[in-house]
């Protein structure tokens, strides 16, 4: 929060104003932060932040509920899964506390859910490219879930379509990512 508030009061990207040293490690996170750092005060920037873990936390909730659906569970399943995500204290602690766990689960969640839902679709999706593109610029390491996401499609297409053709859309998925 604190790179977030000296970036949104003109300081830059820093952790201390006058001082060049970077130590972001969640850009996309540190821009969400920097949202309520714009417009409210300091206490009411880190009210900001753990409302918006609430919401998050609450996002996926309903991301894992859909996500147990597209696997084909029942739907008391698919509610109790989304109970279960509420119940799991780490995220919601992390979340609250202003890390990047809530934004990276719920783009995570988001993302493999539509893959899972486009499945063997040769259509290539900006949605999911976008997705994945937000988990990296959450977290770099991130990169390595995406390449599996990714992985899985293009697999599911080669797998339904026999041909690489149908790969030409697939590659928007990637070029947005």
């Amino acid at each position: 929060l604190r790179y977030a508030w000296n970036l949104a009061h003109g300081d830059g990207l820093v952790c201390n104003p006058g001082e060049r040293v970077g130590g972001v490690t969640s850009f996309f996170h540190t821009l969400v932060m920097t949202l309520g750092a714009l417009f409210l005060d300091k206490s009411g920037a880190a009210l900001f932040v753990q409302v918006t873990g609430i919401a998050l936390v609450l996002g996926v909730a309903f991301l894992s509920t859909g996500l147990a659906l597209a696997l084909g569970v029942s739907l008391p399943l698919g509610l109790v899964t989304g109970v279960a995500v509420l119940a799991y204290y780490p995220l919601s602690l992390w979340s609250l506390m202003g890390m990047e766990t809530g934004v990276l689960t719920v783009l995570s969640t988001g993302a493999l859910l539509v893959a899972m839902r486009l499945g063997s679709d040769p259509r290539g999706s900006k949605i999911l490219g976008l997705l994945l593109g937000l988990m990296f610029a959450t977290r770099p390491d991130a990169a390595v879930p995406a390449a599996v996401i990714l992985g899985f499609r293009a697999v599911s297409i080669v797998h339904r379509h026999r041909r690489l053709e149908a790969h030409g859309s697939w590659l928007v998925e990637l070029g947005v990512f």
